[in-house]
């Protein structure tokens, strides 16, 4: 390897500044040349290259053939030179990012993709023309700049030395993140020698045949389908596995993961990727045509790729596409119908179907508070968004006019959850800390409505000024004024959700959980508090009536959509989905979307699949050999060998498995949530099986299951190490969350109740001691307080704090704080002390809008297991969904 190139240095006419990086290839620092006074790149290639005197005559000619490439998309090769035995290139200096950087953000908006993959395909083909391959594109071989995207590397990966065999065995390697086989520096030229980056590979470089322009197609068809969906294609938990996934499975199809994406671009790259280079696009040039094609207008519709063109949009929500310059147009016939499966659907003339994306920060983690409340609300005219994110543990209610660039942070509303419209636009209600609050959306302070709970589960503001919402215990309704809060429907134990008044105000549809958890939609008259079933709607969590007669509901994580009379109160029409993959929250199951009256949609797409991780004290991650899934809340087994998660599946069912490292394998354990481990190991404490009591299921025969506690909301907290003690926490109708301690006798007894939300407790390793949350201050702090007497009680956390957990020797308690992970020191011999919080480490990990303990840690006290993040980095909105949908339902009658 080189030596490193201080600042000053001088190569022949060109003086090292900076240096910018270094990868397989060669180390690159930013230069200045003195003769024509412009700053450049310049890559200094490794020793092996000097060495060998063939290498060095190859290396000349090849460069000079490189340097002749002359594309507005290729990063253009100035010189090569070679001072005091440093062979190196003078490449053109460009600013921005790779899309290997961009990519960690989530996948590229659909206009952006296509317009940078024509850009790449036609830099391709100018290469290919005169015989160059870049055999090693990737995502960090392409740069983001202000000019658009330009290949870097091009053809340079033939310019080194020969690469170094793949092993058979695979190892462990983990991708780019882990063992796999750096980038190779070198021609093709041995037998089982391979060039480029794992999981962009063509099935000939794995398999060691020549390799050709071919090649490049299949690493592009990597790259699009990475940039489009933002996952690779070909996945695996190690070198061998991934080499398989190359060789022998197609990739899970883009519109299945982006629902709005057209389904041909998902044909163009089926090509692209076909294993056989024979069935692959035979030219580079025949590829940008296919994709130039598809982003052409047909009869009349916008493409995806005119975002640049002028854009007079005639309603609130197509002013956000074009204010911000990202809106996507197409057709439902030809974006929105690929996921709706309703039959009979024709390509007549509609008004188009326009969509943008609202961008969250990366410090922003879209959250609805304890109970799943929605975080999302869209005004009756479309043209206002508001939201609610966490930002480390408070959450923050925003508000977007669709016409601005920015949304409006507003100020006094920590805490702040299920915000709501008014029928006017003019206010959002929320729910926070004291009760139900209003917000003027031209701006002032946040205004008090009437006491009620932290934590609403939705609500409507009704056109004649009353709002109706629910806490999840029954259904309520209060003037938008102030006033006498007034009890509309109380049916213990059930759980309700989202009420929806429909017009008239005579009556409303609610979401309701039973005790095993199923779901269904009731009617409730509001004056007298009658409730009865709709029928079709079992399985629904959430529901929106539009005045032209359809009804709007979410199940699982789909969008349904049907004709519906509310004088009946029934489905009239043939429900169809609508709209897939949009995410939902894991307790109340309520998608995270909102419909306008107008017929706006506003939604998050659901994230990418999360993995199993290891994390040390310094933040250093290494995967765990699972596939990656839908999973919350690991849970290590006492002995630290099986990890116990909860999972999600498309219909938003959760379930319990049990994934064990010693021996290999996952295996469903039971239905049910929020589970721990048993003190020995043989069995897991889970709610969720039958409704939120606690059961005890036996990890050697889960259908021999028992019921600990059959009466009330519970949720697991911890065990005691002596297995004596189970802390959980009950949520309850007056005094919100409470924590409780169950003795191994059967024995239940309270042990905090405060009006607060106290939760998630865990115990001391001695058993003296429970380390928990509570709301009590306005936010969220991690406690202690001595057990059993709870007398005694210290502050652990000072700006914040959830998912507390004790250290396997007692010394520690670890807590976290947005993307901190925090350590306190604690000592007990003479009573508690705790030191000042300091930080381990920091990273975007997997966040549980409950606040429920999603992740743990290793026995050895060093290594935390924790879930990678797959929350929604985005909001999508699409203008004209409502008309789109209703014309396609009418034409399938």
């Amino acid at each position: 390897m080189s030596p490193t190139l201080e600042p000053g240095t001088r190569l022949g006419p060109y003086q090292i500044e900076s240096k910018l990086g270094s990868g397989g290839m060669g180390e690159v620092y930013k230069a200045r040349d003195t003769r024509l006074g412009r700053t450049v790149a310049i890559k200094v290639l490794p020793p092996s290259v000097a060495a060998d005197a063939e290498a060095k005559q190859r290396f000349a000619r090849e460069a000079k053939t490189i340097s002749s490439l002359n594309h507005p998309n290729i990063c253009t090769l100035h010189d090569i030179g070679s001072e005091n035995g440093t062979d190196f290139l003078v490449m053109e200096h460009l600013e921005g990012e790779t899309f290997a950087e961009r990519l960690t953000r989530g996948p590229f908006q659909l206009d952006d993709a296509l317009t940078h993959a024509i850009a790449i395909a036609d830099a391709l083909d100018k290469a290919h023309r005169q015989g160059i391959t870049h055999r090693d594109l990737k995502p960090g071989n392409v740069m983001l700049t202000a000019t658009g995207a330009k290949l870097l590397d091009f053809g340079l990966a033939k310019l080194t030395r020969p690469a170094l065999p793949l092993s058979a065995g695979g190892g462990q390697g983990w991708g780019e993140g882990g063992s796999a086989p750096p980038t190779a520096t070198s021609p093709l030229t041995g037998q089982g020698t391979i060039l480029g980056t794992l999981q962009y590979m063509s099935p000939e470089q794995l398999q060691g045949k020549a390799v050709d322009a071919r090649s490049d197609i299949f690493a592009f068809g990597a790259l699009v389908y990475e940039m489009v969906t933002g996952r690779k294609a070909f996945q695996g938990e190690s070198q061998a596995s991934v080499i398989g996934a190359i060789l022998e499975r197609e990739p899970t199809p883009i519109t299945e993961l982006q629902p709005l994406t057209p389904q041909g671009l998902d044909r163009v790259l089926k090509k692209c990727l076909a294993k056989s280079s024979d069935r692959r696009w035979q030219s580079a040039g025949d590829l940008t045509d296919a994709l130039r094609w598809l982003a052409e207008p047909v009869s009349g519709e916008t493409t995806v790729v005119e975002a640049a063109k002028p854009f007079k949009p005639t309603s609130a929500a197509g002013r956000l596409a074009w204010a911000i310059g990202i809106f996507v147009a197409g057709v439902l016939a030809g974006v929105l119908a690929t996921r709706a499966a309703l039959p009979g659907t024709t390509d007549s003339a509609n008004s188009p179907l326009t969509h943008a994306t609202v961008p969250l920060r990366p410090d922003q983690q879209l959250v609805g508070g304890l109970l799943n409340a929605s975080p999302i609300a869209i005004s009756p005219d479309g043209a206002q968004l508001a939201y609610t994110v966490s930002e480390g543990t408070a959450l923050q209610l925003y508000i977007h006019r669709l016409d601005e660039f920015e949304a409006r942070r507003i100020d006094q509303s920590e805490g702040a959850n299920s915000p709501f419209f008014s029928p006017d636009g003019q206010w959002v209600g929320f729910f926070a800390s004291g009760g139900l609050y209003k917000v003027s959306t031209g701006g002032g302070a946040p205004l008090k409505i009437a006491d009620g709970p932290t934590v609403g589960i939705g609500a409507h503001w009704t056109p004649d000024d009353m709002i109706v919402y629910s806490d999840l215990n029954g259904l309520y309704r209060v003037p938008a004024d102030g006033g006498t809060t007034e009890s509309i429907y109380q049916e213990q134990p059930e759980n309700v959700f989202f009420p929806h008044v429909l017009p008239g105000g005579e009556r409303l549809l609610v979401s309701v959980s039973r005790l095993n958890f199923a779901r269904e939609i009731i009617s409730v008259v509001l004056d007298t508090g009658e409730a009865s079933p709709v029928p079709g709607l079992d399985g629904v969590s959430w529901v929106h009536y539009r005045p032209t007669g359809h009804l709007f509901y979410g199940r699982g994580s789909d969008i349904w959509s049907s004709t519906f009379d509310p004088a009946s109160v029934s489905l009239v029409g043939s429900p169809a989905a609508v709209l897939e993959e949009v995410d939902f929250l894991t307790s109340s199951r309520g998608p995270l979307a909102a419909i306008s009256t107008s017929g706006v949609l506003v939604y998050a797409p659901r994230g990418p699949l999360n993995r199993l991780v290891w994390v040390d004290r310094r933040g250093e991650v290494e995967p765990l050999p699972a596939e990656p899934g839908r999973y919350r809340l690991p849970r290590l087994d006492p002995n630290g060998g099986r990890v116990l998660v909860a999972t999600s599946t498309r219909e938003s069912e959760s379930e319990l498995r049990l994934l064990d490292f010693e021996r290999g394998g996952v295996t469903r354990l039971s239905g049910g949530d929020f589970a721990v481990w048993s003190a020995d190991g043989r069995s897991v404490t889970a709610s969720g099986i039958d409704g939120l009591r606690l059961s005890q299921i036996p990890v050697g025969s889960p259908s021999d299951l028992t019921h600990l506690v059959d009466t009330g909301r519970n949720i697991a907290g911890d065990w005691s190490a002596d297995g004596r003690l189970l802390a959980f926490y009950k949520i309850e109708t007056d005094t919100n969350r409470d924590l409780w301690v169950l003795s191994s006798d059967g024995d239940a007894q309270p042990f905090l109740v405060t009006p607060a939300n106290e939760r998630t407790p865990y115990f001391s390793p001695d058993g003296r001691w429970i380390a928990y949350v509570s709301d009590e201050s306005g936010r969220d702090e991690v406690y202690v307080r001595n057990y059993p007497g709870g007398e005694q009680r210290a502050t652990i956390s000072n700006d914040g704090g959830r998912e507390p957990i004790w250290s396997p020797d007692g010394s520690e308690i670890f807590y976290r704080n947005g993307r901190q992970m925090l350590v306190v020191d604690v000592t007990v011999e003479n009573g508690f002390e705790a030191s000042t919080p300091r930080v381990l480490f920091e990273g975007k990990f997997a966040y549980e809008g409950t606040g429920l303990l999603n992740y743990d840690v290793a026995p050895d006290g060093r290594h935390f297991l924790m879930l990678t993040d797959s929350s929604p980095t985005e909001l999508r909105v699409i203008e004209n969904f409502g008309e789109m949908v209703e014309a396609r339902l009418a034409e399938a009658r």
